[in-house]
């Protein structure tokens, strides 16, 4: 018989495995990766923080010292939007992938935040222009905050190398009570948190000076507090309403052992003594897996000693902690299988009070507490963390049906759902979570209870702490992604719609922790921000404040009140926790799938895919890109066809406006609306009549007198050359009718002439004549009624293997007025720059440069002859958000220069609008 070994460190436990950096997804990084990147944030964001406040353009039209779109009211702590983009950017230096891969992720993030933060301001636009609403500022931080955190994490499930998405099993479930619970409690939570965050009592005010709670005051910190404290109070009246009996059928423990020579024998012994306990058959399996130490023998020398169970060692040769679970999963022949971690000793008492669950046919997986074996480094700190994960969130979400993981330290299955589930998932981190996950999606009910106990393993060293940790925090994107249809599809689950996604915002906003307490601390030591409030407690609060609060109450909860004495070791770990979360997600490998490179390169060969990718490019508020558009819309495939579109958002621009002795020359910022449709029907060949219509407002939202409302409809052909090029010709009539400040403005008719030659699939030239006549209806402007003749010459040249686009054209235009008004000619250029960054993002740049001559009288205000000159420049994004929803950002500078200096004007202008295509 081998003599079992004792150790008396559990230092012995530091190994590295194939879970440790799983080799598809995820590689080992170096340990100066992390500072790295806090170094080079704290240049980034030093810098940001300087330019926009010092840099007079910026600071003039950002004057909330955040890239902030619209006005609001009030004073902020730290701007957010500044953050996100110098994470972003040093995050992307260091992440693990190429320099491609890195840019292209890091101009995701960016264009996608942009989007998701101009479509806020755009709201808040609306609702002022409407009903003179305004957001806070500090709202729109903490908003703009919580979007950066999502949009981190989508980016890096995207750009990640991420498990597949799998077929998920699903089970409509009754959602009622389960969202009565969810918005009662949030409004039950709410109510009281800001009515004792009213109070005018001294000891109110006497905490919002605390530290701890950063001046913000004690009813926001309660709030999470209160809203578990109601869902902890329902799981367990839940727990004890549920059908429990003596239930002892047999059971199987399947551990998997790799190198566990140092406590093998005290597992075995463990459950050994549980057995005595559990009045059904017990058999243990000990998978071990690939170990090169004496765990084999250990572990067969300890079964030979236990009393009350049975077992044997199996020996499973491929590595990974998920394959042995399987081996195990194969080899079991009872009803019901606990996975017990190596490292794990169990209560006595734990497997006879879980196994009462199951006397309930809907209990599909059964949890409980793990406890620190005490007397190492992390061990006070360990204890806290377990009681207020595992004993008080987890608990409490048990009242909403939105239990995830069930720790695979110690997790009871009936054992045929997880071979429904095709076994435990190999090659990735967080097996267990997905198990657990999965088999509550399937109907059946997750339950946690902290009194089945047991002693869990915590890392000795740091180093250790560090390998474990990072496997830990690159699960939740592991699962995620492997369980992407509960985010996407339309089921309405707690855990798909709800929990996967805080999980997902809180893993970003542990990784950006550090880096916002050395943003908090720059803002606070250099005062360039003068909208800034920040106060040293206030950093100090995101740190301790709220997990302390929750710490206390969970200690004392759950019956453990002296665990308040490791509050400080608690809070210490919290930060060593999001340094480590950090470091976890530098390791996710940033680069996209194999087969889907594959994928891409075949799709970029077929010009079809190519035209459709140019058809679906910016939407048509961007006036310059209208040629590009147009040169590369293919044919229709059917006989027929109806598109509708509708665009919303907020523009500025340069203005002119001249009625008799009413005079603006300006930038100005309108909300608009513009929805358009097309009829197409097919004839011959290629050859196609269409209809088309245009309806659009502006509301001005400095000066309401300027809005305007325009209709407009066209009326064509288009005609194609089949046989001597590849060329087509459309002619249109147009018909357009203009209001300003619900006035009658102009009746517009129009006749466009156009022809387009494809020379080959990198070059399209086009040439295109207008004929307008403008009928002034307007009794201040009778007389003024013009003919417009216009002519423009166009080239569209691509190279697709680098998805570039660029498009050049040059226009002339001369009108003619009555006598009693003036004449114009005008000549100028347009340059568009399109480059598609990614599948769904594409980034454009447009430069117009235009001179015109005006010859006549206006009015007595103005000379005879003068001369403008405009030169526009601008940088647009454009995101398909969904199949059929775009999002687009512009930002660019115009500047009009004239011999009448009231003409002249310059500034930064914007686009920010959503595009949807109807159908």
């Amino acid at each position: 018989m081998v003599e079992l070994v004792e150790q008396e460190t559990r230092s012995q436990n530091e190994f590295l495995c194939v879970d440790s950096a799983p080799k598809k997804y995820a590689s080992l990084i170096p340990i100066w990766r992390a500072p790295a990147v806090c170094i080079s944030f704290i240049v980034i964001g030093y810098l940001s923080i300087f330019i926009i406040n010092e840099v007079p353009i910026l600071n003039t039209t950002f004057p909330d010292d955040d890239i902030i779109f619209s006005k609001y009211t009030g004073t902020h702590s730290i701007p957010m939007r500044l953050f996100v983009f110098s994470f972003s950017l040093a995050f992307c230096c260091f992440c693990n992938g190429s320099y491609r891969n890195k840019s292209n992720f890091f101009f995701d993030i960016i264009s996608t935040y942009t989007m998701y933060c101009a479509v806020f301001d755009i709201i808040n636009l609306i609702l002022n222009a409407a009903f003179g609403l305004i957001y806070p500022l500090s709202f729109v931080e903490i908003a703009s905050g919580l979007l950066g955190f999502w949009v981190f994490s989508l980016k890096l499930l995207q750009h990640g190398r991420m498990p597949p998405k799998i077929e998920v099993p699903y089970k409509p479930q009754r959602t009622f009570q389960t969202l009565f619970r969810l918005i009662v409690g949030i409004i039950i939570a709410g109510s009281l948190s800001f009515w004792v965050g009213s109070l005018n009592l001294v000891i109110i005010q006497d905490l919002r000076n605390f530290a701890l709670l950063g001046g913000i005051g004690p009813g926001v910190f309660l709030f999470l507090p209160i809203l578990f404290l109601l869902w902890f109070a329902l799981a367990t009246y839940d727990r004890s309403q549920m059908k429990t009996g003596d239930f002892s059928p047999p059971l199987t423990f399947v551990v998997p052992a790799h190198n566990e020579e140092y406590i093998i024998a005290d597992t075995i012994f463990a459950m050994d003594a549980a057995a005595e306990n559990y009045s059904g058959d017990v058999i243990i399996l000990i998978m071990n897996n690939n170990s090169d130490d004496k765990t084999r023998e250990i572990s067969l020398a300890a079964l030979d000693k236990c009393h009350h169970a049975s077992g044997k060692v199996i020996d499973v040769l491929k590595p990974g902690k998920s394959n042995a679970l399987n081996a195990g999963l194969a080899a079991t022949e009872t009803e019901f299988i606990v996975r017990v971690d190596a490292d794990t000793l169990i209560a006595p008492d734990s497997i006879q009070r879980a196994m009462r669950y199951f006397y309930d046919a809907k209990v599909g997986v059964v949890g409980g507490l793990p406890i620190p074996p005490g007397g190492a480094m992390f061990d006070r700190a360990r204890f806290l963390e377990v009681i207020v994960k595992h004993g008080y969130y987890s608990v409490a979400l048990g009242a909403i049906n939105g239990v995830v993981g069930v720790p695979g330290m110690l997790a009871l299955y009936r054992t045929e759902l997880p071979r429904q589930l095709g076994g435990f998932v190999e090659g990735m981190n967080g097996e267990d979570t997905d198990m657990s996950l999965r088999i509550g999606e399937m109907g059946y009910e997750v339950v946690v209870d902290p009194k089945v106990t047991y002693i869990s393993e915590v890392p000795a060293t740091y180093k250790h702490m560090r390998e474990q940790r990072m496997r830990w925090f690159r699960s939740i994107y592991h699962i995620s992604s492997r369980n992407g249809d509960y985010l996407d599809r339309s089921w309405l689950t707690i855990r798909g719609k709800i929990i996967l996604p805080y999980m997902l915002v809180n893993s970003a906003r542990r990784a950006m922790l550090t880096p916002l307490v050395m943003f908090g601390i720059i803002e606070y030591l250099t005062h360039f921000d003068s909208a800034n409030t920040l106060q040293w407690q206030a950093i100090l609060a995101v740190l301790i404040g709220a997990p302390a609060i929750v710490a206390v109450f969970a200690t004392f909860i759950n019956g453990y009140p002296r665990g308040i004495f490791a509050l400080p070791d608690y809070l210490v770990f919290r930060a060593i926790r999001a340094y480590l979360t950090l470091e976890s997600l530098l390791s996710i490998i940033i680069a996209p799938d194999p087969k889907d490179i594959k994928h891409k390169v075949a799709k970029q060969k077929n010009p079809t895919n190519m035209l459709r990718q140019l058809r679906n490019g910016f939407i048509g508020v961007t006036l310059s890109l209208i040629p590009v558009n147009n040169a590369a819309s293919g044919e229709s495939k059917n006989n027929h066809s109806i598109t509708s579109e509708i665009s919303t958002g907020a523009h500025r621009q340069g203005l002119i406006v001249e009625e008799d002795n009413v005079f603006i020359s300006d930038l100005a910022t309108s909300i608009f609306v513009d929805s358009s449709f097309k009829m197409q029907k097919k004839l011959r060949h290629r050859d196609n009549f269409f209809i088309m219509g245009n309806v659009r407002t502006d509301l001005f939202t400095e000066n309401t007198n300027l809005n305007t409302l325009r209709l407009r409809g066209d009326a064509g052909y288009r005609f194609y050359f089949k046989s001597f090029c590849k060329c087509w010709m459309q002619s249109l009539a147009r018909l357009e009718y203009k209001t300003r400040d619900q006035e009658f403005l102009f009746i517009r008719q129009t006749l466009r002439t156009k022809f387009q030659a494809n020379y080959s699939n990198r070059h399209i030239g086009y040439a295109q004549i207008d004929l307008s006549n403008l009928d002034y209806n307007d009794q201040r402007l009778k007389g003024f009624d013009q003919r417009k003749y216009r002519s423009e010459f166009g080239h569209l040249w691509r190279i697709p293997d680098f998805r570039f686009r660029t498009n050049g054209s040059f226009f002339f235009e001369t009108s003619d007025a009555d006598a009693v008004r003036f004449d114009s000619q005008s000549w100028g250029l347009k340059l568009n720059f399109q480059k598609d960054l990614l599948k769904k993002t594409k980034l454009g740049l447009s430069l117009l440069h235009r001179q015109k001559i005006f010859e006549g009288i206006f009015s007595s205000s103005f000379p005879i002859t003068r001369y403008d000159e405009l030169n526009r420049t601008a940088l647009t994004l454009s995101h398909r958000l969904q199949k059929h929803l775009y999002i687009i950002g512009e930002i660019g500078w115009e500047e009009n220069r004239s011999t009448v200096p009231i003409r002249d004007y310059d500034g930064v202008t914007f686009l920010i609008a959503l595009k949807a295509k109807l159908f």
